[in-house]
């Protein structure tokens, strides 16, 4: 369990330090109008990306990870997908043509229908597939790092290249390791599929708001500069929920039988919840001005708050799949559409008492604690939240104890490097967790 761990890690570290690098890079050289924008777009891919999957990759999943015979299964999905996109992307086109702006990001809808990556996890290939998500970031990445030598108004098209290009290269890869052709033949009877799944689609578009899809909403409350620190925040919080998600992914095969490995993944992810937080929350000024340009300084403050968030969210990081192992789906997405609503609606209230990126943050950390109190309570014959609060709780206490030491003139450095070490014998710990 610890190998295969290590293995999807050192991909999935790559990936995020690549993500780190290029954003900080950008923040230092394009200003908030271009990041706001920069911004949008990114969120725009995340809807797409929400939109055509619409909770089909999810469910297709479950039953890959449950189920022997799935391939029929997994190609009816990539076909509805590829059907649903088309249209998307001729409609993207249609309202480009006629208002401009940036519907044709819409275009991309096909090419992420093709992709079938996510059935390298359930089928006990997350390595592989930990190092295809690791080319997503890849490319897009690398072109984010010239924006040096291009014109702000090209970045945005440069860096949706590469995204393109990207899901093109793992979709065809993926395509060879299943053995299957890449290009499928669509058909509107396959839209069907997304009515089956209706209730796992609402749960992925709920989802959305929980993260950068928020910002699809902001720029018509907020100026550029709330935007702005919103989404460099919210991008740095999105590496540690990626990561999140990468170690669930790896174990999906076995969350379904053995309710201590969802334990040991909640474990790991209320350790790396607690890293965050050390960095963005207890000592932000260890790290996060060197990182994120003086022009968004908003940003540092905004970052704090999803620091506690990322916290809170650790302690139920395998609960939304096990909720859907049970075939509890319509309950997995009614308590994911509350939470998402309640974010929509709180960017709102607050854009109206301030214009800043915590106005916005903060409105998530809420839907965030909103979604893990939920699962809590649906899950509450089944698991038992007291060993994961009480982990967290291990770990918080002593780290705010060590924290108030700084009203003692203790320097910051000293109690930040005895914090890490707190936190890396827990991390031993946690390697002996199953014996």
């Amino acid at each position: 369990m610890v190998k295969r761990l290590l293995k999807v890690g050192l991909f999935t570290g790559f990936g995020h330090l690549l993500v780190f690098l290029s954003l900080s890079y950008a923040s230092g050289i394009i200003d908030a109008q271009a990041m706001a924008k920069f911004g949008t777009v990114d969120a725009m891919m995340l809807f797409i990306l929400s939109a055509i999957t619409f909770g089909l990759q999810l469910a297709t999943t479950r039953n890959i990870a449950t189920t022997i015979s799935w391939k029929e299964d997994y190609e009816s999905t990539i076909k509805a997908q590829v059907t649903f996109g088309l249209i998307v992307a001729a409609f993207g086109l249609l309202l480009y043509a006629v208002k401009g702006g940036l519907w044709w990001t819409l275009t991309l809808a096909p090419v992420i229908g093709l992709s079938g990556d996510f059935a390298l996890y359930g089928s006990g290939r997350a390595v592989t597939g930990s190092f295809f998500a690791f080319v997503r970031v890849l490319v897009p990445s690398l072109l984010l790092f010239s924006s040096a030598f291009l014109p702000q108004e090209h970045l945005v098209h440069f860096y949706f290249s590469g995204i393109v290009l990207s899901y093109a290269i793992t979709g065809l890869y993926t395509a060879k390791i299943f053995e299957r052709r890449y290009w499928v033949v669509p058909g509107l009877q396959s839209l069907l599929k997304y009515w089956n799944n209706r209730y796992i689609g609402l749960s992925s578009m709920g989802l959305l708001f929980l993260g950068i899809g928020i910002i699809n909403v902001a720029p018509t409350f907020y100026g550029d500069q709330a935007v702005s620190d919103a989404y460099i925040a919210l991008k740095y919080y999105m590496i540690y929920k990626g990561l999140r998600r990468i170690i669930v992914q790896s174990f999906l095969s076995e969350i379904s039988k053995k309710p201590s490995t969802r334990l040991y993944i909640d474990r790991i992810t209320i350790l790396g919840g607690a890293l965050f937080f050390t960095a963005t929350f207890l000592y932000p000024d260890s790290l996060l001005p060197y990182i994120i340009d003086g022009q968004f300084s908003g940003a540092i403050e905004s970052i704090a708050i999803l620091g506690f968030s990322a916290l809170i969210i650790g302690t139920s990081s395998s609960l939304g799949f096990t909720l859907l192992t049970f075939k509890k789906d319509r309950l997995y997405s009614i308590i994911l559409i509350i939470a998402g609503l309640a974010v929509v609606v709180l960017v709102v209230l607050f854009s109206l008492i301030e214009d800043s990126g915590r106005a916005i943050v903060g409105a998530v950390l809420i839907g965030e604690l909103a979604y893990v109190v939920l699962l809590f309570w649906a899950l509450r014959k089944n698991e038992s939240y007291f060993p994961r609060i009480k982990f967290a709780s291990l770990l918080l206490v002593p780290m705010l104890a060590i924290k108030s030491l700084e009203y003692f003139d203790v320097p910051w450095y000293v109690l930040l490097i005895t914090t890490l070490a707190y936190l890396g014998y827990h991390s031993k710990t946690l390697l002996n967790f199953e014996k």
